[in-house]
């Protein structure tokens, strides 16, 4: 029973024979404290999301994008000297303003 419904969590793309259940334990804070293993699969901020289903609790990994894997460069307009980043800053956040 317990293999068939590990095998029905949405997003799980393992296989039933290599999904292991973890057994995490709570600090006396209620805290749950995840592996090393586990936590490779969370973003910087170690944010994750909870789903009560019954008896059942499902901890899933937010995924953040980071914006470096969908542009490699932006092409901008700017009159400043590249060399003084602090003028182009001002320059691209004043925007149409000026």
């Amino acid at each position: 029973m317990e293999k068939e419904r590990l095998g029905q969590i949405p997003g799980n793309h393992r296989s039933q024979e290599t999904q292991k259940p973890t057994i995490l334990h709570l600090c006396e804070e209620g805290l749950v404290l995840f592996g090393e293993r586990a936590r490779r699969h969370l973003d910087h901020e170690g944010r994750v999301t909870v789903i009560q289903n019954g008896e059942e609790i499902i901890i899933k990994p937010i995924k953040t994008l980071k914006i470096s894997k969908v542009f490699d460069a932006v092409p901008v307009d700017v009159e400043s000297d590249l060399d003084d980043w602090e003028r182009v800053k001002r320059e691209l956040l004043k925007g149409d303003e000026g």
